[in-house]
């Protein structure tokens, strides 16, 4: 049995899911209170991503911690420095997720979108 995590969404699909203690998250840069893309440059649409993520975890019960794997899936290279500070001042405590961070030529999503993630958090 597993238990949806985080905002209802208009299409029929989970932002997070808890199966007994493995959560499964993806997500855009959105508003989790409004349900609104936030637009920006990398650093504000990652910035929100990454806290994003650590929202499901904790929703769960977890923390920044138990996230074990994220993949990050970026539209353009020359995003790589802005999003990797964002990751930085995001995940700041040992031990830190593996990651794969992956070029894509677009993103399914609203206009301007520039990042999405994938993560596997263990709660717990």
């Amino acid at each position: 049995m597993h238990k949806r995590i985080g905002p209802e969404l208009p299409a029929r699909i989970s932002p997070a899911t808890l199966a007994g203690r493995h959560l499964f998250a993806t997500n855009l840069s959105t508003d989790l209170v409004t349900g609104a893309f936030v637009d920006g440059p990398i650093s504000v649409q990652a910035l929100q991503t990454f806290r994003n993520l650590v929202a499901f975890v904790e929703e769960a019960g977890g923390s920044a911690r138990d996230i074990a794997q994220i993949t990050i899936y970026l539209i353009d290279g020359a995003d790589l420095k802005d999003m990797n500070a964002a990751y930085n001042t995001v995940f700041t405590e040992a031990p830190f997720p593996t990651r794969a961070t992956v070029i894509v030529k677009e993103l399914v999503g609203p206009p301007g979108v520039r990042i999405e993630t994938t993560a596997h958090a263990v709660i717990g």
